[in-house]
């Protein structure tokens, strides 16, 4: 009786009044315990939700009933609950309560607020098929799971959407958000993509290195122009030109959460198209819970709050494919042209999502050369496709021949830490990194399950989907400095494979004995592994995000502060934080612990005429600082909120000590 009450069905027998207000005090007596335990009086108003829609239906057919059974899933708060005392009954029996028992190790397992929050959950979808019963409207079980994919979507959308906004960036430093930012505001005020870097004169006149006249990123500044490119693709710095123009300073990082929405309604067509021969309903919940993992990944969440070019290079990735799948059931050259294009632009926001053409090309094989037998029908759709993705790409390369002296040439020294040697060190570390909790690791048995009900039900989606996961990961195991967001292009595949797992597993249920309970004990399995896996990112807010690159708006802030604060031919020596000293305080910088001393101190005597200042931002600025003030004064000015960087990575925020160099 109580696992079936799990899944209540408005035309079982009620329970007797008797019994009904039994369980209702019951219930009433778990909520004090549950306030009390977690220390969550707010917790007290859960009646109110409980009987909300009971009471609705009673008031509207003039009969008493609570519907009381609808709340059978609060035996989970209650077992947590259970636990927690019998943990203490058999550790400590001199201590009644377990308030001075720290519970935190052992994570969600035994947390209350997570088993109340999936209990009420479970208890509202419950009570929407009771109310839309009383509304006359027949709930057939492939319609309750259409509408349970509505739902789903609508409410990840509604988080995702005030999660994203409000976890944004309020500006951006260290090196690769800030020279997205950069470029993208250079091309939309000079045209280029290159920025000018005043002391390179300076630099040449006295012969000092002119490596640290840049930001980190930035090649090394040119004799004569003083100009330099980043080693980033270009592509996404273009997108954020044209938002900074239609929205200013904020679309610079408005641009990035938005990619991510999109990617999102992305994953959901794409994950609607490889399941076309699938009932409705099973592609709609396949959709939305895949949609629900991708949204809640941490990685992903971590990257749309700053400008990089990860998350839409995921998004032009996902729309390629898709487009590539269409098209093999269109006529004419538009989709395979706009599949092209696609991919074009993938290239352009992150020149390894080029393989993806690999991918889309064995697809299209597959269909037209094995199985249609028809040459003619696959050059119908590769020559628009190729046609399309190298109008995109001849910007890029040109760019690079501007900038690097050739169409092939890039500015990043990375592929030195290209070598067959990183491989067994990058695939562990991926391996670790992917399958953490937060990530795919409580998911992996759908993941496993749905990509072979994909080769099943789609063969030649399977094709496209598994082989641009293993061309992306194949590449990239290789690079010593791997990191798992250089796979976040692959993440929407991860998760359409998760949706299809749970999806046909649920869909399974009914062939066993008891096939009420199985489906029971089946939702609730799935919720809590989704709830634990996404409970930390569902916790974001503005008040506790950071991430590289990240600025709050208060440490945005600062850099104002500094520019009034110094006259506006002021030098400031930095480390991390330099970038955003030339982009919002408008300032000549230096990276002076790319120099020795010797150096600085050459630099120092060559720009008597200018003010000199050290903003302490890192321990590599400290050191600096040390060798300073054995031969200069130096005068503290303010102490400022910005990320405070450590050697090797890492930043935390702190308020740092902007101090002016005294000649005297």
């Amino acid at each position: 009786m109580l696992l079936n009450a799990l899944l209540f069905d408005v035309h079982d027998t009620p329970l007797p009044r008797r019994t009904a207000r039994i369980v209702t005090v019951l219930h009433l007596l778990g909520t004090l315990a549950i306030a009390r335990l977690s220390h969550e009086w707010l917790w007290l108003g859960l009646p109110l939700l409980w009987f909300a829609i009971p009471v609705y239906i009673s008031l509207r057919q003039a009969a008493t009933r609570l519907y009381i059974e609808t709340l059978t899933p609060m035996f989970l708060a209650y077992t947590i609950i259970g636990i927690r005392i019998l943990f203490v009954m058999v550790s400590r029996p001199n201590i009644v309560t377990d308030s001075t028992i720290d519970f935190n190790r052992y994570g969600v397992f035994l947390d209350i607020t997570t088993a109340t929050i999936v209990s009420l959950l479970w208890i509202i979808g419950i009570q929407m098929v009771v109310l839309a019963r009383s509304h006359t409207i027949d709930v057939t079980w492939q319609r309750g799971l259409r509408w349970l994919a509505y739902v789903l979507f609508v409410v990840t959308v509604i988080w995702a959407v005030w999660a994203y906004l409000a976890i944004r960036t309020h500006g951006v430093t260290a090196s690769d958000p800030y020279a997205y930012v950069q470029m993208g505001y250079d091309l939309a005020t000079t045209g280029s993509f290159e920025h000018t870097f005043d002391l390179t004169s300076v630099a040449v006149e006295h012969d000092l290195p002119r490596k640290p006249l840049a930001p980190i990123g930035y090649t090394i500044p040119d004799v004569e122009t003083g100009q330099a490119a980043t080693v980033w693709s270009p592509g996404y710095a273009a997108f954020l030109a044209i938002a900074y123009l239609v929205a200013g300073e904020v679309g610079f990082y408005l641009l990035t959460p938005l990619a991510g929405l999109l990617t999102l309604l992305a994953t959901v067509i794409l994950s609607r198209e490889v399941l076309r021969s699938r009932p409705d309903h099973e592609r709609w919940l396949s959709a939305a819970i895949a949609a629900f993992v991708l949204a809640t990944s941490l990685l992903q969440v971590l990257w749309l709050a700053v400008p990089m070019a990860d998350i839409p290079s995921q998004l032009f990735t996902t729309l390629s494919i898709y487009v590539a799948l269409v098209a093999m059931r269109a006529t004419g050259w538009k989709m395979p042209l706009l599949a092209g294009v696609y991919l074009g632009i993938a290239f352009g926001l992150r020149y390894t999502q080029v393989l993806i053409g690999i991918s889309i090309v064995a697809g299209w094989a597959y269909v037209y050369l094995h199985h249609r037998k028809d040459f003619r029908g696959w050059v119908t759709v590769m020559l628009p496709a190729g046609i399309g993705a190298w109008l995109m790409a001849i910007p890029v390369l040109y760019y690079h021949t501007v900038a690097f002296g050739g169409p092939f040439y890039i500015g990043s020294e990375e592929l030195e830490i290209f070598g067959t040697q990183y491989i067994l060190d990058s695939g562990w570390r991926m391996i670790v990194d992917t399958f953490s909790v937060e990530e795919f690791l409580l998911l992996l048995p759908f993941i496993l399950w749905g990509g072979v009900c994909l080769w099943q039900v789609n063969r030649v989606a399977s094709i496209m989907l598994n082989l641009a996961l293993v061309v992306i990961v194949a590449f990239h195991l290789p690079y010593a400095a791997l990191r798992l967001r250089d796979l976040l292009s692959v993440f929407p595949i991860l998760s359409i494979y998760t949706g299809l797992g749970i999806v046909d597993l649920l869909n399974r249920l009914p062939d066993m004995r008891f096939p009420r309970i199985a489906r029971a004990i089946f939702i609730a399995l799935v919720i809590v592994l989704l709830w634990i896996r996404s409970e930390k990112t569902l916790g974001f807010t503005d008040g506790v995000f950071n991430n590289f690159g990240y600025l709050n708006d208060e440490q945005r802030q600062s850099f104002e502060v500094v520019r009034g604060l110094t006259a506006e031919d002021a030098i400031i020596a930095a480390s991390l934080n330099s970038g955003p000293l030339i982009l919002y305080s408008e300032r000549d910088i230096v990276r002076l612990y790319d120099w020795q001393p010797d150096e600085w101190f050459t630099f120092i005597d060559g720009t008597a005429d200018r003010d000199i200042y050290l903003l302490v931002d890192g321990v590599e600025m400290q050191q600096i600082f040390d060798i300073t003030s054995e031969r200069y004064t130096l005068e503290p000015v303010t102490r400022l909120p910005m990320p405070y960087f450590y050697v090797g990575g890492g930043s935390e925020n702190q308020r740092v000590v902007l101090y002016r160099l005294n000649r005297d």
